[in-house]
């Protein structure tokens, strides 16, 4: 696959923007780029969720989508 098109609608999706990088680097892709129509609110999210290690998913990415998910709730 060289190309994908994600529409996404960071508030009436049931996946937070990290999810759906995590989701795109586990099908194998390399790039991946997220637009919302409707809000900027996913942003900081996505941008985060992208630097993460992929040889430390098991361990920080648990711990980093805990920490975005209390930052959007406080």
């Amino acid at each position: 696959m060289t190309f994908i098109s994600i529409n996404y609608s960071y508030i009436y999706n049931h996946w937070p923007p990290s999810r759906i990088v995590f989701e795109a680097w586990k099908a194998g892709l390399k790039y991946t780029g997220i637009v919302d129509f409707d809000t900027i609110a996913g942003i900081e999210e996505t941008l985060l969720a992208g630097k993460v290690k992929v040889y430390y998913y098991r361990e920080v990415l648990p711990l980093l989508l805990q920490e975005i998910l209390l930052r959007n709730i406080l």
